[in-house]
């Protein structure tokens, strides 16, 4: 006799989560990606989605090396019928290397109307014909007590219908019924072909908001890049970059499509825009319309100023020095005794040219020797000059 599963979760990929249904759930956990291999520790979350693949997870009774073959009855269209066509997912767990076979039957329906899905202990009364043989795609661990299986969107659908509602798609709710059966699943609803059976509903997924790893600037070339990463790249739609010169009012001007892939995903985003003081953000937007904004990044050039610096170092009473700069910029120009003391300071915004700094004699209130300190805000660029009181 073949032994029963002890156990179905089903999945559907995508760090989701899994919410009840409203005529009975079964269960709510959060989703990590699932990756066919046989290792089932990525199941730790049991329910999750990605936007392709139906996940099926079992785990068996008795002994390792005990056959199971199972069905996996699905109403695509959710109306708690299972009508002529509608795909029953037939699974062949040998229990010598430990994989799993994979067929997609059509459904016959028994009654005129369609069969209702029924519960535990209530076998299927319809029969089944084969539509198409997957493979041996099911990977079972190394103990031989679980095994996992993939199997894409495309292949569960009701066949012969054009009608969206009867093809599965990520994140709709759906009814379906197991069994556990003896010998081949065209044998079924004949006499001792089914072993046990139970019924449940997937719910479809709440979509996590995408989380924002960081988010960066630098100068590149003379231009600007903004760079960022998220962590749930699947639950991405879209990122629009915005911009604004006063740090409250923002405007998009460009918006990036997330890629479909899983997991960390960077982005970057390179303008022209040469103005400084400008200030940046994203708007994130997941999948299912959600949205948050990032922290907002100032512009500050990376690049070192161009500024000379002009005066006599010997100083009698006031100090007179003539700043050159390249572009409007704000400075703190400051002077420090010889124990490093700091005995003036000033703040001076400059203009393009050259500009006269005047520095009072009270600055250099003895005789002696003395630092002159000119840097610009962002301090990537200073100027320190030796001076002498006499």
């Amino acid at each position: 006799m073949k032994h029963i599963v002890t156990s179905l979760i089903l999945l559907i990929t995508g760090l989701s989560s899994y919410s009840q249904c409203t005529s009975g759930g079964d269960g709510i956990a959060i989703s990590t990606p699932i990756t066919v291999d046989g290792n089932v520790s990525d199941w730790s979350a049991v329910i999750a989605e990605t936007w392709s693949t139906l996940y099926l997870y079992f785990s068996r009774a008795g002994s390792a090396t005990n056959a199971v073959d199972a069905l996996l009855y699905i109403d695509v269209n959710n109306n708690s019928l299972m009508e002529t066509n509608e795909p029953v997912i037939a699974i062949s767990w040998s229990g010598s290397n430990g994989n799993g076979k994979v067929d997609i039957y059509n459904y016959v329906q028994a009654s005129a109307g369609g069969d209702v899905v029924s519960g535990d202990g209530v076998d299927m009364p319809g029969s089944l014909l084969l539509r198409n043989t997957l493979g041996t795609i099911g990977r079972g661990t190394t103990d031989g007590l679980a095994l996992e299986v993939g199997i894409s969107f495309t292949q569960i659908y009701k066949q012969g219908s054009s009608n969206p509602v009867d093809m599965l798609a990520p994140n709709e709710q759906f009814k379906f019924h197991m069994s556990t059966i003896n010998g081949s699943p065209t044998s079924v609803p004949g006499p001792n072909a089914i072993n046990d059976n139970f019924n449940g509903c997937y719910a479809g997924l709440m979509i996590l908001p995408v989380k924002l790893e960081y988010f960066e600037s630098r100068e590149k070339g003379g231009d600007f890049e903004l760079s960022w990463k998220v962590t749930d790249n699947e639950n991405a739609s879209q990122f629009e970059v915005q911009v604004s010169q006063d740090g409250k009012t923002f405007t998009t001007i460009a918006t990036i499509s997330a890629l479909q892939k899983d997991g960390k995903q960077g982005y970057n985003y390179t303008t022209d825009d040469n103005k400084k003081g400008t200030y940046y953000r994203l708007k994130l937007i997941d999948k299912d319309g959600a949205y948050e904004y990032s922290k907002t990044i100032r512009k500050i050039s990376d690049r070192a100023t161009q500024m000379d610096v002009m005066f006599h170092n010997v100083v009698r009473s006031d100090l007179s020095v003539n700043v050159n700069v390249s572009e409007t910029i704000t400075t703190s120009v400051r002077v420090f005794n010889a124990a490093g003391v700091q005995t003036f300071s000033k703040s001076i915004t400059l203009q393009p040219g050259t500009n006269m700094v005047s520095i009072p004699s009270s600055g250099f209130l003895t005789a002696g020797q003395y630092f002159l300190h000119i840097s610009t805000a962002s301090s990537r660029t200073t100027v320190v000059q030796k001076l002498l009181k006499i």
